[in-house]
């Protein structure tokens, strides 16, 4: 439409000035032209695959794959494009794979003994670990405090995940508020065992001196 054709040129109008900043190397002002112009005319396959391109000159490369695969779905069949975007966002998926997961161990003390997977690790000064891809069990010791664990953990490629570590201290037995709720109980016990003896011993007594009393 008429309205359509007019949006377009003006989106390339804008896309032209984001051409120069990319050209010049000014990535974070070629991505502020290029969206602008998307924002104008979302669907023109030109701006995106220039998005596409800026966001990986950029080393952000899991939001350029988004953009890269966007095209594919923007442009026509004989966009000549096609074939090298396909193959970038095949690149891009194994250079995602091979990247590490960060597993940030929160509130870690200093003197606690980590483990993972079974084998003692040590996290960097912000309580880090990188790891490759994968599940892993984590197990925290420290003296005078309940371990902690955690059976499964799964960290995907280029992952950062936190995990609150809580050591809850063991209480000491000669800390504890006494109960003498059971020696109460016992005594009270105890006293009508007394009781109870006395009477049938004095029952006893007086059945005696009855005895006698009639031989």
């Amino acid at each position: 439409s008429k309205e359509e054709s007019a949006q377009r040129r003006q989106a390339l109008e804008v896309f032209k000035q984001g051409k120069t900043a990319y050209k010049a190397g000014d990535y974070d002002a070629a991505l502020k032209f290029f969206r602008k112009a998307q924002a104008i005319f979302q669907h023109e396959a030109l701006i995106i695959l220039a998005l596409a391109k800026t966001l990986d000159r950029a080393e952000q490369i899991e939001k350029a794959k988004r953009y890269y695969i966007l095209f594919l779905k923007e442009s026509p069949p004989t966009d000549r494009a096609r074939e090298k975007t396909v193959l970038r966002i095949k690149a891009i998926d194994d250079e995602l794979s091979k990247r590490p997961a960060v597993l940030v161990l929160q509130n870690l003390p200093t003197a606690a003994e980590l483990k993972v997977n079974g084998k003692n690790l040590a996290p960097n000064a912000k309580g880090e670990l990188v790891l490759p891809a994968g599940k892993y069990r984590v197990n925290v010791s420290l003296q005078h405090h309940y371990p902690f664990s955690r059976e499964s953990i799964t960290l995907q490629p280029g992952e950062r995940r936190e995990l609150p570590v809580v050591l809850q201290r063991i209480p000491d037995p000669s800390t504890l508020p006494r109960d003498h709720t059971w020696t109460w109980v016992a005594g009270a016990a105890t006293g009508v065992g007394v009781l109870a003896t006395g009477a049938l011993a004095l029952q006893s007594f007086f059945k005696r001196n009855e005895y006698f009393d009639l031989v």
